[in-house]
């Protein structure tokens, strides 16, 4: 049975004296595919179908492995990122980002706002993970919200995360919450 999902403030916001004690994932209960269902970044607008898949980083013990892939809004072949998240000493939750070939100069930092299951915690498919990765010198500071179904998440579960997300009282991440757009999951029939 999965946990039901909880919002918690950023660790990082300089606003708050506390943060929450909700839990978040273990590394390994990250491990898998999540699909990127929504975000407030620009990058992620004009592509559709983003899956991000964590797995155990074999030369980093202890981080995560990932690959992201998506296509471009009118692209048949999907382009692909990978990055090693490392646990960060900053606390639980909070992971530091760097990519791999072309992208090893970027690095950022991310930590878990949102996790657990939506459904009253029955699988492990309704489980929910809500980021915010913290701004880099190309994109702003961007909040995503990731499903384990590859179908995608209909607009009210969102707006059940979305609300969760208000509901904590901060002005950033409520900023963030509102500029939070649906990514399209069309995957081609397998």
């Amino acid at each position: 049975m999965s946990p039901p999902f909880t919002a918690r403030l950023s660790s990082r916001d300089s606003s708050q004296t506390e943060t929450s004690n909700a839990e978040v994932p273990t590394s390994e209960q990250l491990l898998g595919q999540w699909y990127m269902t929504a975000s407030s970044s620009g990058f992620w607008q004009e592509k559709h179908s983003a899956c991000l898949t964590y797995q155990a980083s074999t030369a980093t013990p202890g981080a995560l492995d990932d690959v992201t892939t998506f296509f471009l809004a009118s692209a048949t072949q999907p382009s692909t990122t990978k990055g090693v998240n490392s646990p960060s000493a900053a606390g639980p939750g909070i992971y530091d980002w760097r990519g791999s070939g072309w992208l090893r100069m970027i690095k950022t930092s991310w930590e878990v706002v949102g996790w657990g299951a939506l459904e009253n915690g029955k699988d492990e498919d309704e489980l929910v993970l809500v980021t915010l990765a913290q701004k880099t010198m190309f994109s702003s500071r961007a909040l995503s919200i990731y499903w384990r179904k590859k179908d995608g998440m209909d607009a009210e579960k969102i707006q059940a995360v979305a609300a969760a997300l208000k509901a904590l009282g901060d002005a950033d991440l409520t900023s963030d919450v509102d500029k939070l757009r649906a990514i399209q999951q069309t995957w081609v029939a397998e």
